[in-house]
Formats: C-alpha cells, structure tokens, sequence
C-alpha cells in the first residue's frame, strides 16, 4: 500500500477495544459501545466489514467466521483467508518491508504473540 490509510473512527475504536482484551465479534461489538458511552454502536456487517478493510489496509490480521469464506465480503481485497480446524498448526512468522515506519509495531507484536505461545505451552 503506498499511502498510510485515514484511520477511521470505528477502526480507532476496534483497535482501542482489543487492545488490552482477546475479544471475539460480540466482545467486541460490546467493548465499543462500552467505551464510547453508548455513542457507536457496530452491528455484525459493520465490524466484519472493518476488520477486512482494516486487514486490506495493512492495519492488522484478524479471524473471520467461515461464513465470509466464499462470500463477496473479500471480493476485491488482498485479504487472504485461511481455515483453521480442530488440529491445527501454524507456525507464524511476521515479514515487513526494511524501512516500515511501522517496525517497531511489529516487533511488539512478535513479542505479543511469544508471550501467548508460552502461556498455551504451559
């Protein structure tokens, strides 16, 4: 992406919402309403529709339901979706461009993802 994306104001608050909280859709949904003092409310689509948009932004990763697989939610986006089932394995790796603006967000969130890896290996 070539120019750094106007963070809307409903992105904001999903960002400030999980922030601190490994929330699902719902979870979500409530935290905002929560923290805006009842002033946002995002129903279903509009927060599906923001994380794709958000993922297409370059502004994160998400888990989407099955239902968007195949749906036109992802139709002319670069958002790639893969399955997850029961026995899953993943290894993770993160990769961004040398000179990213954004290198220490991401090296951050390395050290999320290590921190929740040792957690679960416990």
């Amino acid at each position: 992406m070539s120019a750094t994306p106007t963070l809307k104001p409903q992105w904001f608050q999903i960002l400030l919402a999980v922030a601190d909280h490994e929330l699902h859709g719902l979870g979500i949904m409530k935290e905002v309403l929560e923290q805006t003092d009842g002033q946002m409310r995002l129903w279903p689509a509009m927060l599906y529709g923001s994380l794709k948009k958000m993922v297409d932004a370059d502004l994160g990763i998400t888990f989407l339901p099955e239902i968007a697989r195949g749906s036109s939610l992802l139709k002319n986006t670069r958002v790639k979706m893969y399955p997850l089932d029961d026995k899953s394995f993943r290894t993770i790796g993160l990769v961004w461009r040398k000179g990213s603006g954004r290198g220490e967000e991401f090296q951050l969130l390395g050290d999320f993802i290590r921190r929740q890896h040792k957690k679960v290996d416990r």
